[in-house]
Formats: C-alpha cells, sequence, structure tokens
C-alpha cells in the first residue's frame, strides 16, 4: 500500500473510533458503493453498456496505483454488484429503485454511526474519501483475515 493511502486511511480512522460507528460502516459502507454501481447501472452508454463499467474502472484504477490485493478486492466487490444488477434485472425489478433504497438507508445508517461518534463525515472535508471508504473496510477485513494490504 502508497505511504498516500496508509495517510488516507489513517485520516479516515480518526473519526471512525466508536465500535458502533466502525460496525454500521463495515455494513453500511459496501452497500452504498454497491447502490452506487446499481444506480450507475441504469445509465446506458453506448454499444449496450451502462455507467456502472465506468464506475468500477475508476474505482478499480484509483486502488491499482495504491494496493494491487485492494484493487483485486473491489474487483470482487464489484463483480457482487454486477451480478445483483444483473439478477434484479432477470426479475424484472427495478435496479435504479433498489439502489436508490440502498443507497438512502445505508447513508442514514453512516449518518447515525457519525452521531454516535461525534464527529463529521470524512468527506465533507474532501470528496476523495468517498472513494477512500471501501478500501478502508476492505483494509480492516483484509487485517482480519491476515491478507497483506
Amino acid at each position: 500500500m502508497t505511504p498516500q493511502l496508509q495517510q488516507q486511511f489513517a485520516h479516515y480512522s480518526q473519526s471512525h473510533q466508536h465500535p458502533s460507528n466502525l460496525l454500521i460502516h463495515a455494513i453500511a459502507v459496501p452497500l452504498i458503493y454497491l447502490s452506487v454501481l446499481g444506480l450507475l447501472w441504469a445509465i446506458p452508454l453506448p454499444y449496450g453498456s451502462n455507467a456502472a463499467w465506468l464506475g468500477i474502472a475508476i474505482t478499480c484504477g484509483f486502488y491499482l496505483r495504491h494496493s494491487l490485493s485492494l484493487c483485486l478486492g473491489i474487483l470482487a466487490l464489484s463483480a457482487l454488484a454486477v451480478l445483483g444488477c444483473a439478477l434484479l434485472q432477470q426479475q424484472n425489478i427495478s435496479v435504479a429503485l433498489t439502489s436508490l433504497a440502498i443507497f438512502i438507508v445505508a447513508w442514514l445508517a453512516q449518518f447515525i454511526g457519525h452521531a454516535i461518534e461525534g464527529k463529521k463525515p470524512s468527506f465533507f472535508e474532501d470528496l476523495s474519501f468517498l472513494l477512500v471508504g471501501p478500501g478502508w473496510v476492505l483494509a480492516k477485513l483484509y487485517r482480519r483475515l491476515h491478507i497483506p494490504v
């Protein structure tokens, strides 16, 4: 992991110390990532594609610059999102509305977590922390599983 990403994770961690907030973020951050990809899925691009693929490319590109193992984790999470979107679409369930509902509930949960923590979300200072959050959660999981970050 690059020193720059280590520094961003350390800064992100400062507003994520309370056990309840940590638990909420461990669940809500991946759900937000999945729901954002679901919302992007609803935006068509040429050649039968959609904006979710662009979102995946940007996110993976960001993590590839900093950590191959985190990039691979983001790819796995992205694959779950793509699978979920395809399954919803196959069942004629609105991917956009389902994703929007998940997005709203997950963000509400995060704001509750930050109220418990007593600190503002990191992205209020710098929007790049919206991209840092999923990797921070993955890095915590990796450490528990003894996977190199």
